[in-house]
């Protein structure tokens, strides 16, 4: 009962997976490589590859080696997944052997941030925004010197090697891991606010601005709330993904834009023992509401941590109280426009929109205003803003990167009862096939109409009828663009 509590609240972690298409490695491998043959394992069914470093002299499917693991000069190769068949007909190499001489400099400044205490980065790692290929392949964007013009800015791929310790560092703007008593410094604590199974969440002030960080220990031997931490390359999904989100408070180069996915301001990787400060607001929570978690004065002063600074939401819909039908009506309209937009601009799933997930505030403004495809559209608030969060299970597309958490072998995940919840998890396996690769935007629809069923079962009062006419069309439709254009948001 106490894992599904945890399942139905905060999701469960499966397996992050990443694809990259066939063209961007053999773009790429054109452009770069270099000094040794690069031998590439390609699926040609589906166009789509899973970068996998392994030993060039080792079985080539039975050996695979952590990408860490292997310096810039290693032979390497990379492979598509085994379990999709790379050993079939289908399969197909490429090899690049052009020569690609170049000359990298120290652009170490370029990664300074005031705000955090810390020494020079590593050189591997030469800018402070890396793109989104990036932060998800061993492959990176160095900058190399050009005899001809000293442009010391000309982009190409240089090595093939970076480790995922270095990517986050570089997404969080640092040189190195800081002090965790050095990044709260100047910070004021008001509580704590959440928890999930791989984080705890507070309420901090920093110059009179409220905002909301989510703490997640990471790269440690010891188990926390029962669950082995999570790794830098877990981080660098969950990071870039969150970013990419974010990102989305902006319009972007396609004419979409929408700000209900919670705003990260930043991210942060320090280090250290849990600051007093933060136990006291811990202990205050569990003398209040029983934490599920475990008591964080356990992790010692090795411990890493990687820390997201987000604006501050409100009550999810589940504590939420005061709904009435013009609410209702603005909160299933947001969450479907704001489906809809990442569906347009990432090919975007959330895969877990449960009520937990779904954070609502209030705000003064009257009217939300949100594109897609250059369309401008206003959505009545009724009081309300939407803010949607945890994106553990998602999938989006973006730089030819596919990225998703493989729930084929989650077998637990599909087998919960007692909430229409586990019914969704169920709905999404039948309709890929249990193929998490692909986009299947009707998952989005699948989770609003169960958004629509909690909110009658639960929340409202009035206004039962107008919502539950819509709720029985709402699965009729094959995505969250299809959606938005239901009589229900239109009239």
């Amino acid at each position: 009962m106490n894992k599904m509590k945890k399942l139905r609240t905060y999701g469960k972690h499966g397996r992050r997976e990443v694809f990259v298409k066939r063209d961007k490695f053999s773009e790429i491998i054109d452009e770069s490589f270099s000094s040794s043959p690069v031998n590439v394992a390609f699926n040609a069914a589906n166009g789509w590859c899973r970068p996998k470093i392994v030993d060039l002299s080792a079985d080539l499917f039975n050996n695979s080696l952590d990408d860490d693991t292997l310096s810039s000069e290693d032979h390497s190769i990379l492979k598509y997944d085994e379990r999709s068949g790379a050993k079939n007909d289908a399969e197909k190499y490429y090899t690049a052997s052009t020569p690609c001489t170049t000359q990298t400099f120290d652009a170490s400044s370029l990664l300074q941030d005031s705000s955090c205490k810390s020494s020079p980065v590593s050189s591997k790692i030469h800018r402070s925004q890396i793109s989104f290929f990036e932060a998800l392949t061993p492959y990176r964007l160095a900058k190399q010197i050009d005899p001809a013009s000293n442009n010391q800015l000309q982009p190409v791929w240089i090595e093939q090697q970076c480790t995922a310790k270095e990517k986050v560092l570089a997404f969080c703007g640092q040189q190195s891991i800081i002090d965790f008593s050095d990044y709260m410094e100047n910070k004021s604590i008001v509580k704590k606010i959440g928890e999930g199974v791989y984080g705890e969440v507070y309420e901090t002030i920093f110059e009179e601005e409220h905002f909301a960080i989510k703490i997640v220990p990471v790269e440690g031997d010891l188990k926390v709330n029962g669950q082995t931490q999570k790794g830098f390359k877990d981080m660098l999904t969950e990071i870039a993904i969150s970013k990419e989100l974010s990102a989305l408070n902006e319009k972007d180069e396609h004419g979409n834009q929408i700000t209900s996915y919670i705003r990260v301001h930043r991210t942060v990787c320090c280090k250290g023992c849990y600051p007093s400060e933060l136990l006291m607001a811990w202990l205050t929570w569990d003398d209040e509401q029983k934490s599920e978690n475990d008591n964080p004065s356990m992790l010692n002063e090795d411990q890493i941590f990687v820390i997201f600074e987000t604006e501050l939401g409100g009550k999810s819909l589940e504590d939420y109280k005061r709904i009435n039908f013009s609410i209702a009506k603005s909160i299933l309209y947001q969450v479907t426009a704001a489906l809809a937009v990442g569906e347009k601009a990432l090919k975007f799933e959330h895969r877990d929109l449960h009520w937990g997930n779904l954070l609502i505030r209030s705000t003064r403004n009257s009217s939300l205003p949100f594109h897609i495809e250059n369309e401008s559209r206003m959505i009545e608030t009724a009081g309300v803003q939407v803010d949607i969060i945890d994106f553990t299970l998602s999938r989006l597309d973006k730089d030819d990167c596919v990225v998703f958490c493989n729930l084929e072998e989650e077998e637990d995940l599909f087998q919960g009862s007692g909430d229409y919840q586990f019914d969704i998890y169920r709905m999404m396996q039948e309709e890929n096939n249990n193929q998490w690769t692909d986009f299947h935007p009707r998952t989005n629809v699948m989770w609003i109409h169960y958004l629509a069923e909690k909110i009658i079962s639960d929340k409202l009062k009035r206004g039962v009828k107008k919502i539950s006419s819509f709720s029985q069309r709402i699965l009729t439709y094959n995505s969250a663009f299809e959606l938005l254009n239901d009589e229900f948001f239109t009239t």
